[in-house]
């Protein structure tokens, strides 16, 4: 029996290396100034090889589709939590008084400090709450104050919007329940190859933690199975 060399699920494996080859890509210039051979054409033809391994293994008619797929949904994610940032920094400056009891009515208060750490079942449950509980007279209160109405609209909308984009992921993320010795082994090469990436841009990057977390495999892959497999489209209460 073959042991996979990372903890995470293949899907998520996968896509987090994917992620990473992207982020290679777009700082190619500073790495190839570093190591000669990271040129894009290598990292071009590592994300190839990442596609296909997709593609052979995981089910998925297009890798593409399944990358797309995923990168949609962290936009739409990364809006939501720019908007909802926004929106809660209102409430508290513009409604001192009432602020707890409207930040606790609208969802910030159980759900905000686990969605802003891109937990998406907790930022699908602010969003709901937050959708269930802006009434109109609460809305226009809030516009009254300086909020801009299309903002609050545009969270509103969020809510469908990123269920959609995660149903939509987790069923492109459909794995096959056998794994066979040359699929565990596919999956180890390419893991190997883009974890050499990793530790020569980490250590290039030394210094610098912001650079350096493009290429973390665990906070990378952490994110990706933050999603939950049936995201609930209901409030809870």
């Amino acid at each position: 029996m073959v042991t996979r060399k990372y903890k995470v699920k293949d899907v998520d494996m996968v896509l987090a290396l994917s992620t990473i080859v992207e982020n290679a890509k777009l700082n190619q210039p500073f790495l190839q100034t570093k190591r000669s051979t990271f040129t894009m054409e290598y990292f071009n033809q590592l994300q190839t090889k990442i596609d296909a391994v997709i593609q052979q293994f995981l089910g998925a008619d297009n890798a593409k589709l399944l990358r797309d797929s995923t990168a949609l949904l962290y936009a739409s994610q990364a809006i939501a939590l720019t908007l909802a940032s926004e929106m809660k920094l209102q409430i508290e400056l513009d409604f001192e008084a009432s602020k707890t009891e409207m930040l606790n009515n609208l969802g910030f208060t159980a759900f905000w400090p686990r969605a802003v750490k891109k937990d998406q079942e907790a930022l699908v449950n602010l969003l709901y709450r937050f959708k269930t509980n802006m009434t109109p007279a609460l809305k226009a209160t809030m516009v009254a104050n300086g909020t801009i109405e299309a903002d609050i609209d545009a969270l509103l909308a969020k809510a469908d919007e990123l269920h959609v984009s995660n149903t939509t992921q987790e069923t492109n993320k459909a794995n096959r329940p056998i794994n066979t010795k040359a699929e565990v082994d596919a999956y180890n090469i390419i893991y190997n190859k883009v974890m050499a990436v990793t530790r020569l841009a980490n250590r290039f990057y030394k210094g610098d933690e912001t650079h350096q977390k493009l290429f973390s495999f665990s906070k990378i892959s952490k994110t990706i199975n933050a999603s939950p497999k049936k995201a609930n489209p209901t409030p809870v209460v």
